[in-house]
């Protein structure tokens, strides 16, 4: 359990955000090369990490995403404040006030996100959520040309500035980036389980890219392993919140994993899901 959270808080502080997934593929790259055969990184940026089996002819696919979500800067103000874009899709309620730090050219550079100070606003816009056109991230700049000194200009990242660490005494940790950097240490793990004794069948690890952005690295994945079974770790929500009703609950947290039967665009297939897998034909 010590490893894994040594794992998951080095993933959690990488910066990745979708399209720019740089430092957590070089870390996966790294990883991968100690337990499997071959690794492989396609020209999308997925890496795949297999390992043989006894027997060839069948694989399985074990699937999670490396990238998180973040935001992109589109303008920057001539005061200096940098106007953004949402890479993924992320809760406007939650935005003002959050810690941010922009890639500049040599180094992060911290940040808030902020808006109109509510002794100024309307009525109106107070009685509803600021829109994100209405958003921007402060970095301390006192111009363009400041801003971009720091090399902070159109099409730089951000991404939010969120320590790792843990809460209270009962195992429970926060920090940012836990979808899906907690499915590639669950997947590391496993990976370093398979390579001490040889499995049935092919399994290929595969660490995507620009989920965030509709599941774009899984589908050029899927395509390019054809695999027969698939496996996916993802994270979900845990529902055991107060003004939630236990009828609502998705997931508790501390409940152990939780497996999908079905959601917006699928149906998981029976005999994934059922207590034990059986001989009747599905197909």
């Amino acid at each position: 359990m010590e490893k894994l959270f040594e794992t998951l808080a080095k993933l959690s502080q990488l910066d990745g955000p979708s399209g720019y997934e740089d430092e957590v593929r070089k870390f996966i790259v790294d990883e991968t090369r100690k337990y499997t055969d071959e690794v492989e990184v396609d020209a999308i940026g997925n890496v795949y990490a297999t390992i043989h089996g006894k027997s060839s002819g069948s694989k399985i696919i074990v699937d999670a995403h490396m990238d998180e979500v973040g935001f992109i800067i589109k303008y920057v103000e001539p005061r200096g404040f940098l106007r953004f874009e949402p890479l993924g899709t992320i809760d406007p309620k939650i935005l003002p006030g959050k810690r941010i730090q922009v890639k500049g050219s040599r180094r992060f550079h911290s940040g808030t996100i902020g808006s109109k100070p509510p002794h100024i606003i309307s009525s109106e816009e107070a009685n509803r959520v600021t829109p994100l056109s209405d958003l921007y991230i402060d970095v301390g700049a006192t111009g363009y040309e400041d801003a971009a000194s720091l090399g902070l200009v159109v099409g730089s990242i951000a991404t939010f500035e969120e320590p790792f660490r843990e809460l209270g005494e009962n195992g429970m940790v926060m920090g940012k980036a836990f979808d899906d950097r907690a499915g590639c240490t669950v997947s590391l793990a496993m990976m370093e389980s398979f390579a001490k004794e040889k499995t049935p069948l092919d399994v290929v690890f595969a660490f995507t890219v620009q989920e965030e952005l509709g599941l774009r690295g899984a589908e050029v994945a899927a395509n390019h392993v054809r695999p027969d079974v698939g496996i996916v770790l993802e994270t979900t929500v845990a529902g055991d919140v107060p003004g939630a009703k236990p009828r609502e609950w998705i997931s508790a947290l501390g409940g152990g994993p939780t497996i999908r039967v079905m959601d917006s665009s699928m149906i998981a297939q029976r005999p994934m899901v059922e207590d034990r897998f059986t001989s009747r034909n599905y197909n």
